[in-house]
């Protein structure tokens, strides 16, 4: 797992908007407020999802002002990976 702290101290020092973590080793008996940070939503897609062993994992952290959604088509692939659709905003 990552080191949570850190990983948000880095996020806000060099204002990050988008941010992509592999290996997570995650598991459906972790909550999501354990590996969301403020700010940000979440999105995973842990191995265990995929096949029923150890290891893999995948996160995105979007800044919340950042509107985006899941393809959950492409999402629905029995492989890891995890996509989302960012959204223009109108001006």
């Amino acid at each position: 797992m990552f080191k949570h702290n850190e990983l948000e101290a880095y996020a806000v020092e060099k204002n990050v908007n988008i941010t992509a973590i592999t290996e997570t080793w995650a598991t459906p008996d972790i909550n999501d407020s354990e590996l969301c940070i403020q700010d940000f939503t979440l999105f995973r897609k842990d191995r265990f999802i995929i096949r029923q062993c150890r290891g893999g994992g995948i996160i995105l952290l979007v800044k919340n002002d950042i509107c985006c959604i899941t393809n959950d088509k492409l999402n629905m692939l029995p492989c890891e990976s995890l996509w989302i659709q960012l959204q223009a905003k109108e001006f």
